[in-house]
């Protein structure tokens, strides 16, 4: 069974889109293990954002992906926003604007301990791409 979510892309431009996926009860991604919104492609390259739970013996995590979902090297700035859900999020950038993406590869863009109250989960990643390494070719 698939779990519940709805996902909208606005474009800002050529190269820069705003995501969000929304998730009525995040606790599905722990039934499901991963939840990812449609692909959407900014510039040449096709991503997905995508939450994967994980548990230990101690505690539960939620984590957040950027997912490059194409053929090629994709150099990215980003900022991501959450509503709803409890417990801190983190940022997983040390302070980097840039990020490179390898192909078919995904960076990690957020992380958090779960909660265990029911709660919707709103996420809005927006992606510029800052130059795409497309068959050996750079393109800005």
């Amino acid at each position: 069974m698939a779990a519940n979510r709805r996902s909208w892309l606005v474009k800002e431009g050529s190269n820069k889109a705003k995501l969000r996926l929304d998730i009525p009860d995040y606790r599905t991604v722990f039934d499901q293990g991963l939840v990812e919104s449609e692909h959407f492609k900014v510039g040449r390259t096709n991503f997905t954002l995508a939450i994967k739970g994980s548990n230990n013996s101690v505690e539960r995590y939620l984590n957040a992906f950027l997912h490059n979902k194409s053929e090629h090297s994709v150099v990215v700035d980003y900022s991501v926003s959450v509503e709803g859900g409890e417990g801190a999020w983190k940022d997983c950038r040390d302070r980097v604007e840039e990020l490179k993406i390898e192909r078919e590869s995904c960076l990690l863009v957020l992380m958090r301990e779960s909660g265990e109250e029911e709660a919707s989960l709103n996420i809005t990643v927006e992606v510029e791409v800052r130059w795409e390494e497309v068959s050996g070719d750079i393109v800005v």
